[in-house]
């Protein structure tokens, strides 16, 4: 599921815009 993680990452840049503090969400997604 490693594909998976790499789409979700970009992904969740775009789809959480408002989450993107100055941490990593993009890793807890």
């Amino acid at each position: 599921m490693q594909q998976q993680e790499i789409i979700y990452r970009p992904i969740g840049f775009i789809h959480s815009p408002h989450t993107i503090p100055s941490e990593t969400p993009i890793a807890e997604l």
